[in-house]
This record gives structure tokens, C-alpha cells and sequence, in this order.
């Protein structure tokens, strides 16, 4: 390349970068309220994200865009107005599928369940299909991450936080294998099915299960313990953070008698450990909050598990678990149900749980579990990953979400539901 050439493409790439600067790198959201996912809110708030962060969080008026456009040359805001509407960060779907099943009834589509019983090694991340259908419909009802989790199995491999919208895995991935799931097992066992129970019985195996969960430990424990093992085991490899506290084991468990052994096997082995489903939580919450253990609480949406339970029982579970002081968040842990995360939370609000308490349960609170500190909470030198609604994003009936950031971008909420509402909404129309 020649000296004339150098110079003319320095002078190119010069103009390229001052046509840049003067682009739009911000964004202040004026008015509103912004509900920030810490179980506080702000009245006539005012938000600015800048390059993917949150800038600034306050009460509208505080932060000058227009001074700060003079005199900050890399900053060129835009300001919207949302007065009358609702800031939320962007919701939290823990425990999930999505992204990992597309048919429920096409094998060759679920890529959730790996072969075998102890698949510690297993990865979700990279199964995670971004191409998925199901994925738009949940970041058109503000879930704008998810966990993607593995099912099957007693242990069934790692979980990761993953962005619902992206290009490919990479791309997608907030948090790499934040956890290993799981399956404790059940002292008793439903029969038949759920359109044709045939009663209950008892789970036989169920001390040689829970034996056989305590003798596998051990013996991950005694491997990560050596300093230069003989032989490489990649099943116990994958057991190394655990043990050394970088890892959180999702333990998957719901009656209340099998919580508590799960909470005496969390001390054994002095685990970071999360109760996942945990439908009879309520009934030892005391000793759960005691344990200072976090639960990840199944679909509300559900029958008690016992007949003489009350029918709402379920739907009191979160408040109980908050006036015991637990630390919970709230899930569903399908792929396509995930789209009605808000509308769960929405129903623990009218059975008593806090408005506030009931965002921060599918935003920081799932963050916070997840790990991730810069995620879920409208908050300065946060990701600017958040939604802007009309209406209360908790009531179906109210709300329609206008616009979606992840990481400062905003992103397209149409998806396949939209575009056959629009069809079948003028299909007929002469």
C-alpha cells in the first residue's frame, strides 16, 4: 500500500468516526413510573441509559439532556416522554426451557434432557436456539432473559442466564453456567396421570436414592480434594465450582419433609444451594429464612398438593414466604408459559404479596439468584435492559408493553402472535 493510500484512508476512517460521535448514544425516558425491581419505585421518574448502561436514575428534572449534549462530545441524547406510563426492568424468566424446546410434541426440537442420571458436565448454553419462535413472544411480555435450565435425570447438567433476544448462544449469554440442577427425589409418587390420578403411593427406593445422591458427593468432595488426580473424571470436573463456592446447586424439590433433608444435605457439604419448585416452602418458611436458603417458587397457576389444603393455598405460597423473610422470585418452568411470568406475579399480588415485592420477584431478586449483580434493578452503572408499558404490566387485561431495551437496544416486539392477530384481525374485512 502506498503513502497516498494510507493518507486517504486515514482521512476516510477520520470522517467515519466524526459522523458517529454526533449520533444518537442515549437515551432520558421523562416522566412515568419507574418501578425499579428492588421493591421501591419512583414517581415522575426520569431514566437515562447511555451506551448500554443505566446513566442515571431519578426524578424527572434532575439530569439536564440538554446541557449535557453541549457539553459532553461523546454524549447525543434523545428524550422520550412516558408520562402516564410504567418503567419495569426487564423481567426474569428463572428455570426455564425456552430456548431449548420449540414442539412439545417433536422430540427432534426438545434438546433439554440428556441421556443418563448424573450429567453434572452438561452444558444448556449451547443448545440455546435464538432462531426460536417461542422466544419473541416472551420478550413482547417483558421477559427479556431466562434461565436456560437442563431437565431429566438426578443430577441434569448446568444452567445459563441468556438474553431472549440475539444472534446465536454467544451472543446470547449473560452468565455461563451459573448452577448445576438437580432432581431430588420423591418420597411419593403420583399415579397415572393428571387427567386420570390414580392415587398415591409410596417411593420404595426412596433411601437408596437419596443415598446413592449423598455417596456420588462424597466422592466428587474426595476428587476436587486432590491436588493431581490419577485420572481425569469430567463428570466430577464439572463439580469443582460447587465445591469451591463459584457454583449454586438448583435443588429441584417440593414437599416439605424433603426440603427439610434437603437443608441438613446443604449443610453437609456447605453448598450454595437454591430450593427450586418448592411447593410446601410455606409450610417451614421460619426454618427455610433460618437457613438463609433462596426459592425459587414453581407455577401459582396450580392445585395444592394435598386435598385438605385450602384451593388458593398455592396462591398465598410468595406471601407467606415474604412475611417469613425468605428470599424467593417467582417462575414457570416451561418454555411457551414462560410469556405469562407477569401475570404469576400478578396473582401473588391478590392474594397479599407487595406490588413492588411481586416485580422484584421476576426481576432483581432472579438476578440476584442468578448471580448477576449488574441485572434487574433500574439502577446507576446497571445494563439498561428494561420496558416501557401502558398500563400495569402485572394485569393481562390493562397493560401492552410499547417498548423493550436490552442493553441499551431497542428491540422489535413482533412476533408470531402479533402477525397472526394483524392477519386474522383483517382477513375478513371487505
Amino acid at each position: 500500500m502506498d503513502r497516498f493510500t494510507i493518507i486517504i484512508s486515514i482521512l476516510f476512517l477520520s470522517f467515519i468516526c466524526q459522523a458517529q460521535s454526533g449520533s444518537v448514544n442515549a437515551i432520558a425516558f421523562n416522566g412515568g413510573t419507574a418501578h425499579l425491581g428492588n421493591g421501591e419505585k419512583i414517581e415522575d421518574a426520569q431514566i437515562v441509559i447511555h451506551r448500554g448502561s443505566i446513566l442515571f436514575v431519578g426524578k424527572n428534572g434532575s439530569f439536564d439532556v440538554e446541557r449535557e449534549n453541549k457539553l459532553n462530545d461523546s454524549f447525543f441524547a434523545e428524550t422520550i416522554n412516558t408520562e402516564g406510563k410504567h418503567i419495569y426492568p426487564g423481567f426474569i424468566g428463572l428455570n426455564t426451557i425456552a430456548g431449548l424446546n420449540e414442539i412439545d410434541a417433536l422430540r427432534q426440537t426438545r434438546d433439554y434432557n440428556e441421556v443418563g442420571s448424573l450429567n453434572p458436565h452438561v452444558r444448556s448454553c449451547i443448545a440455546y436456539n435464538t432462531d426460536s419462535e417461542i422466544l419473541p413472544t416472551l420478550s413482547a411480555n417483558g421477559i427479556l432473559s431466562v434461565e436456560a435450565s437442563p431437565r431429566g435425570g438426578r443430577i441434569s447438567g448446568k444452567s445459563s442466564l441468556m438474553r431472549t433476544k440475539a444472534w446465536n448462544w454467544e451472543d446470547a449469554l449473560i452468565a455461563e453456567d451459573i448452577g448445576i440442577h438437580m432432581n431430588w427425589p420423591n418420597q411419593f409418587n403420583q399415579k397415572g396421570w393428571w387427567a386420570n390420578p390414580g392415587g398415591i403411593e409410596a417411593n420404595e427406593k426412596y433411601d437408596e436414592q437419596v443415598n446413592e445422591i449423598y455417596k456420588y458427593f462424597k466422592e466428587a468432595r474426595a476428587y476436587v480434594q486432590l491436588k493431581q488426580p490419577e485420572t481425569e473424571n469430567l463428570r466430577f470436573e464439572a463439580m469443582r465450582p460447587l465445591f469451591e463456592g463459584e457454583h449454586k446447586l438448583f435443588v429441584h424439590v417440593n414437599s416439605a419433609r424433603t426440603i427439610l433433608e434437603v437443608l441438613e444435605f446443604k449443610k453437609e457439604f456447605k453448598l450454595n444451594l437454591v430450593l427450586v419448585g418448592a411447593k410446601e416452602a410455606w409450610r417451614i418458611a421460619d426454618l427455610i429464612a433460618e437457613s438463609a436458603t433462596p426459592v425459587v417458587l414453581g407455577n401459582l397457576h396450580s392445585l395444592p398438593e394435598y386435598r385438605s389444603d385450602d384451593v388458593d393455598q398455592v396462591y398465598r405460597n410468595a406471601t407467606i414466604l415474604q412475611d417469613a423473610g425468605v428470599f424467593f422470585a417467582l417462575s414457570l418452568a416451561g418454555s411457551w408459559e414462560v410469556r405469562n411470568l407477569p401475570f404469576i406475579a400478578g396473582t401473588a399480588v391478590a392474594y397479599g404479596l407487595d406490588y413492588e415485592s411481586a416485580i422484584a420477584a421476576i426481576s432483581g431478586n432472579a438476578a440476584k439468584i442468578s448471580g448477576v449483580d449488574n441485572l434487574g434493578i433500574l439502577a446507576q452503572g446497571n445494563r439498561a435492559t428494561l420496558l416501557i408499558s401502558n398500563g400495569d404490566v402485572l394485569e393481562m387485561k390493562e397493560s401492552t408493553i410499547e417498548m423493550a431495551f436490552i442493553d441499551g437496544e431497542k428491540i422489535d416486539l413482533e412476533n408470531r402472535h402479533t402477525a397472526l392477530s394483524k392477519k386474522f384481525r383483517t382477513k375478513y374485512k371487505k
